[in-house]
């Protein structure tokens, strides 16, 4: 929070800021008593939700062998993130370095997370547990800000149990409901939902079997084959145990009168089967390796249904650009997808009302009529079960081409739903949809452009392969691979060694090469770094107003020179492989990765991994955004000492401050026009000033058309234009006054204490403000908007919440 006449608020932000720096400096030192529990060990059994992060430097030595470490550390290129990130975390001000801090140590030492809902067999009492590993010495800083995100719910004390000394919050309207925190050995544990003290102790003290008492747990950190350095679960078997039985708000089932449960609605969904998902993540060798599982035995329903399980092979790939580096083939059952669908709307058209089924086939009736096809047989069922994603280097703007190609089943019924489909967009597109057919290399090629719109969307139904591209080049350059007359994808050496490392026999494989991105990218830093530059070389605000010649520069921490060649980077670098295999249990995908990447998404236009664009977005859009947040400070800061000064102006002229509220006794404070109106003359709007009628309400309708107006330095740069308006169209305020301490600071007398600079009906002088003007806040940057014309506790706040700023 920024504010005008401030000065002790930054103190003390820097004094808990240096605690926290100072406490992860020492951590090391907490971290080292005799006998130290495993985090794991702090966590609840019969676990629905998991996450265990063990910290970078427990597997340091391992990472520093992946081709990503080589990559990222000893081209250098993690030290220029490094350095915008540091950069960012110190234009962040106190309160970002304390942040900061917190986060640099949990990823060097680790945390884990778990939520359980709450005993098998009994009543829900959901509570959550949450172990930052070796980081006891984040107490106090964490403390501190529990307390300020309770916003006055929890009352907060500190007790002693079981030989440990708790910060216990207690919920006011449910006591049942509490937070603790505390450390165990040097580790900090932080708890809260339903009794969460009370239990999170048993687990600590080992009256309650902890979290690796699970099946789940051997299942994810069991020996693998690599280094697991994260896991994480989702137990859908636990949740629909808990809740399952629980009624819903819904009509009772017509033939029984049974309430609708969370279990019929599992099963209208057709989920109930799905036991769990559970991923690992660490190093096998230079690669990253992932492994993601979902235990589902039997028939797969519902949207898994869509997932094919047979086997793929290179044969069954379309013909890809041979340039493309980055690709997904999947066995997708949109036959059987599509019915799974139709029967999940079904049944819970079902639950929902006692006729519902019926109204739903009556209305899938008038839908295929209106749309002049069957959608289950003659769209979706005349599609095969082989699709791909590929990026199309040769197609779009800057490499930036799409494809995507499906197998057809039965052509000639494809094309003529597709045909219909075409007709239906064109009608709805109107004059702006310009529809074009052609044929090209012996079949018909449709392209759709919406005029004002630089992209073309084109397709064909071809006797083996319906195929959609951004223009027709792309669609008929797929036409001349599969007619042999131009080189299509083969799978490299590199990938193939690749893919003899993962699961055979896989039904969905996504293959991606992050260097062409990292190469484009890296060559383009210089140029970025240099653009940006020179923006902040004459900084302005969002709106084009010139900033002030006194306001400071804004300087990035590196230059074109820190960048490291790419080829540096990319030389240890290797295409990412992911696949996807069906079997009896369940479904499993395996990513081998030389940089962190999303399974199965492969990037767009030859651009690599998703991660690779991320690597290096992360490293110039913290620059570029620091620029802009630092262009919105200096003008919110200068619109303060706008306000400020109109203050000042104002004294000069009336020997007081303006009331917090003109003056009028026949209306109550929230209908009074407020403290914003007479200062209207001294931010240059005179004229607004005079045409108001000081003796209605704001509201009023003499005053609502003025009320409507937005007044430039009352808005803050930094917040969304769709604050700037209520949803009545009154003009808001970014900024309030402060009225002092309590809810009722705002009618207490001038001299009091507790009162502050805005009273409702309090005139104060500048002799009245004992402790100086630049050392108390009168006028501060509010979250919470209201018209600016309004009087009361819309434009003026009092400070309720310790420790008050963030609190109010």
């Amino acid at each position: 929070m920024r504010c005008w006449f401030g000065g002790r608020v930054g103190t003390c932000t820097a004094v808990l800021a240096g605690a926290v720096i100072a406490a992860v400096v020492f951590s090391s030192v907490w971290a080292q008593p005799a006998a130290a529990p495993p985090p794991e060990t702090l966590l609840p059994a019969n676990a629905a939700v998991y996450l265990g992060f063990d910290g970078s430097n427990a597997h340091w030595e391992s990472f520093k062998k992946t081709a990503a470490y080589e990559a990222l550390y000893e081209s250098g290129l993690a030290d220029v993130g490094m350095k915008v990130v540091g950069w960012a975390l110190a234009r962040g001000g106190p309160q970002a370095e304390v942040i900061g801090a917190a986060v640099r140590s949990v990823l060097d030492n680790g945390l884990s997370v778990a939520f359980t809902a709450g005993e098998p067999g009994s009543q829900p009492a959901p509570w959550a547990a949450v172990v930052a590993h070796r980081n006891a010495a984040l107490r106090e800083p964490v403390a501190a800000m529990l307390k300020s995100a309770a916003q006055g719910a929890f009352d907060f004390q500190v007790v002693e149990r079981s030989g440990r000394s708790i910060l216990l919050g207690t919920h006011r309207a449910n006591p049942a409901l509490t937070i603790g925190l505390w450390t165990e050995g040097p580790h900090l544990v932080l708890v809260g939902g339903f009794n969460a003290v009370e239990s999170g102790l048993k687990v600590a003290t080992g009256a309650a079997p902890n979290i690796t008492s699970d099946g789940l747990w051997a299942k994810v950190r069991q020996q693998r084959g690599f280094e697991v350095t994260t896991a994480c679960w989702l137990n859908l078997e636990t949740l629909a145990k808990q809740f399952g039985p629980m009624p819903l708000p819904l009509p009772p089932r017509p033939n029984s009168g049974a309430p609708v449960t969370v279990a019929d609605v599992l099963r209208a969904l057709r989920v109930d089967n799905v036991r769990s998902i559970t991923t690992a993540m660490g190093y096998k060798g230079k690669a990253i390796w992932t492994e993601t599982t979902i235990d589902v035995p039997g028939e797969k329903r519902g949207l898994l249904a869509l997932l094919g399980e047979r086997p793929l092979s290179e044969s069954d790939f379309p013909p890809l650009p041979a340039g493309a580096s980055s690709l997904l083939v999947s066995r997708l059952d949109w036959s059987r997808g599509a019915s799974e669908v139709l029967e999940i709307v079904r049944s819970v058209a079902g639950i929902a009302s006692p006729d519902g089924e019926q109204q739903f086939e009556r209305q899938l009736r008038s839908l295929n009529d209106a749309l002049q096809f069957d959608l289950k047989t003659e769209l979706f069922g005349a599609l095969g079960d082989v699709t791909a994603f590929y990026g199309d280097p040769n197609a779009g703007l800057f490499g930036l081409g799409i494809g995507l190609a499906i197998s057809v089943r039965n052509a000639q019924t494809l094309r003529q739903t597709v045909d219909v489909i075409t007709q239906h967009i064109a009608q709805a597109g109107g004059p702006n949809l310009v529809v074009d057919t052609s044929k090209r290399r012996g079949r018909m090629v449709t392209s759709l452009q919406f005029t004002g719109t630089p992209f073309t969307v084109a397709y064909t139904v071809d006797s083996d392969w319906f195929v959609l591209g951004l223009s027709p080049q792309a669609v008929e350059a797929f036409l001349l691979r599969k007619d042999g007359k131009l080189p299509r994808w083969e799978m490299s050496e590199e990938v193939r060694q690749a893919v003899l490392e993962v699961p055979q026999g896989y039904s969905a494989i996504s293959i991606s090469d992050p260097r062409p991105t990292i190469q484009a990218m890296i060559g383009m830093a210089p140029f970025l770094i240099n653009v940006v530059r020179a923006a902040l070389a004459t900084p302005n605000n969002l709106r084009g107003a010139p900033v002030p010649p006194r306001a400071p520069a804004v300087e990035l921490p590196i230059s074109p020179a820190d960048i490291p060649p790419a080829e540096l980077v990319t030389r240890p670098l290797f295409a990412n492989v992911s696949v996807r295999t069906v079997s009896e249990d369940g479904i499993r995908w395996v990513s081998r990765t030389s940089l962190p990447a999303i399974p199965l998404l492969p990037s767009v236009g030859g651009g690599g991994s998703v991660a690779a664009v991320g690597v290096l977005t992360a490293l110039l859009l913290p620059a570029v955004q620091q620029a802009r947040q630092a262009a919105r400070r200096t003008a919110s800061k200068n619109n303060l000492k706008q306000l400020g000064l109109a203050m000042h102006n104002f004294h000069e002229v009336y020997r007081h401050f303006p009331q917090g509220t003109v003056p009028n006794a026949q209306l109550p404070p929230h209908k009074r026009l407020s403290w914003v109106v007479p200062m209207l003359p001294f931010l240059d709007r005179a004229r607004l000033f005079e045409q108001i009628d000081r003796n209605a309400a704001w509201d009023a309708p003499a005053n609502q058309r003025f009320a409507r107006m937005g007044i430039e330095p009352l808005w803050n740069p930094g917040m969304p234009d769709s604050t700037r308006f209520t949803r009545d169209g009154f003009a808001t305020t970014h900024y309030v006054g402060i009225a002092g301490v309590g809810k009722d600071a705002a009618t207490l007398p001038v001299g009091h204490k507790r009162a502050g600079v805005f009273g409702y009906d309090r005139k104060l002088r500048i002799r009245d403000v004992l402790d100086g003007t630049s050392n108390t806040i009168a006028i501060t940057e509010a979250s919470k908007v209201g018209p600016w014309a309004q009087g009361g506790p819309v434009t003026i706040r009092a400070l309720t919440t310790k420790p008050y700023i963030n609190g109010a």
